[in-house]
């Protein structure tokens, strides 16, 4: 099995939404990405995973990705003391879409992480305010899956839903007192990098320009 794991500092861009375009020469038309900045996020995310990959191939098994966006507040959500105030939205419940974010993030990894994004089999995205600004962490491993772990996860994810709907609780908090209880029973390398991604979430430092890590065979 192979992992990286990386940090992508700055603004994210959505991507999965086309427009159509004609050319006034030809009057050929054709479909581009309706998002003109997607193209250089892509760029980056692209040569921080490449940076991560370290010269290795490509995977070409199965895929488990997890992909936490942090989203830089604007400055209204701030009082004149740098505080964040009281009134202010506690998630970014405003576009961009998490699920074009990540869109945004597969079309950079293919090609230069996996060969399709077909191979991703089992995913995970979060959206939320960074208070360090903009970043996005992103953990990819290559694995077999096996039902037992499969089925453990859809459990959690739901018993989850089920707590964030009754309590004043955090996903964040949820996840890390349920990865804990399946740790210990399935010694799954993914839920392990689940909890590592949350927690470099919690840390990341902007002023470090680029973070990444890879793993060997395993």
């Amino acid at each position: 099995m192979r992992s990286i794991k990386f940090t992508v500092v700055g603004k994210q861009q959505p991507a999965g939404s086309k427009r159509v375009v004609t050319n006034r020469h030809t009057g050929k038309a054709y479909v581009i990405d309706a998002n003109d900045k997607a193209r250089d996020w892509k760029t980056k995310v692209a040569q921080y995973a490449s940076d991560a990959m370290g010269g290795a191939g490509v995977m070409t098994g199965p895929i488990i990705l997890i992909v936490v966006f942090a989203i830089m507040r604007p400055k209204s959500h701030y009082t004149t003391k740098g505080e964040i105030r009281e009134s202010a939205p506690k998630y970014p419940t405003q576009k961009p879409d998490v699920t074009k974010l990540l869109r945004a993030v597969e079309d950079a990894l293919t090609g230069v992480v996996w060969r399709d994004d077909a191979q991703v089999c089992y995913q995970m995205a979060s959206k939320s305010y960074g208070t360090h600004g903009s970043h996005t962490v992103i953990s990819v491993d290559e694995e077999m899956l096996d039902d037992e772990i499969i089925n453990e996860i859809g459990n959690m994810l739901w018993y989850c839903s089920q707590l964030l709907q009754a309590h004043s609780i955090t996903m964040s908090d949820c996840m890390h007192h349920n990865i804990s209880k399946l740790e210990s029973v399935l010694h799954s390398q993914a839920l392990s990098r689940i909890r590592e991604t949350l927690n470099e979430q919690d840390q990341a430092d902007p002023g470090i320009s680029k973070q990444s890590t890879a793993g060997g065979t395993k």
